[in-house]
């Protein structure tokens, strides 16, 4: 589960203005530092490239206590998450966090799913609860739900994340949501609701990450339960074939059509 990179940065990029605005500081960097590193991450956003990142890496070296510094080093935790390099993302992230309080919830995100993505699931587990003690609910709290209910199912508590997921089912983003859903039922050995959960990823959701794992997950149960399988809902069927259509995917549209 991923940020867009774009949005990230986006947020990235206001609170660089935020902290100019406010003259929040521990030290504020001087005003053409700042400036400079405004204009590095607009630069890098406008067309990522190595000598850009090595750009935004260099500035971060060169301003080691403030929070401009820190922000620089997030940013790199970050894009190194997006970029599947998770120990770098943890290196930076976690030198990042105890300058910015104030993006606690954001550092979390990217902290966990980098632990994630080294399948460390205790560690993820170890950072989430520092988002609990927020004074305001996260608008990143379903994400850190998925995040968390996932870390749970991997460490043999599915049953606690399955609950946690049932009482935030309303706010849960999608297909994320049905995908870990899934993934607890199947771990319950629940393999009917597993099914159900599965099948509404791949057929309302076919253009997802998930999707590759649900039909995965699919062929398996169908083989497993025989003629207990439960049959897909007729107009799941047809939603992924439109969907599929407006996607421009016309092949796996037909496909799907004829079948």
């Amino acid at each position: 589960m991923m940020m867009p990179r774009y949005l990230a940065l986006t947020i990235l990029a206001r609170w660089y203005s935020a902290i100019l605005l406010t003259g929040m500081s521990f030290g504020a960097a001087p005003a053409p530092a700042n400036v400079s590193l405004r204009s590095l991450v607009k630069n890098y956003r406008e067309q990522p490239s190595k000598i850009k990142l090595a750009a935004i890496a260099r500035y971060a070296k060169a301003h080691p206590r403030d929070e401009f510094g820190a922000l620089a080093r997030f940013a790199l935790g970050m894009l190194a998450y997006d970029d599947k390099d998770a120990e770098g993302a943890i290196g930076y992230l976690k030198a990042a966090q105890p300058v910015l309080p104030k993006l606690a919830d954001y550092a979390a995100f990217y902290l966990a799913g980098a632990h994630a993505q080294l399948e460390n699931f205790e560690a993820v587990l170890s950072v989430l609860p520092q988002t609990e003690r927020l004074p305001v609910r996260s608008p990143l709290a379903p994400k850190l739900l998925i995040l968390e209910a996932r870390a749970r199912i991997e460490t043999g508590s599915a049953q606690a994340a399955l609950q946690k997921l049932r009482d935030a089912s309303a706010d849960l983003p999608q297909p994320d949501g049905d995908l870990v859903l899934a993934r607890a039922h199947e771990a319950l050995n629940e393999k009917a609701a597993a099914v159900r959960c599965y099948q509404r990823v791949y057929f309302l959701y076919p253009g997802s990450e998930g999707s590759g794992e649900a039909a995965a997950a699919l062929a398996r149960l169908r083989e497993e339960m025989g003629e207990s399988y439960p049959v897909p809902e007729s107009q799941w069927m047809l939603d992924r074939g439109d969907r599929l259509l407006a996607a421009r995917d016309n092949s796996r549209a037909r496909e799907e059509f004829s079948t």
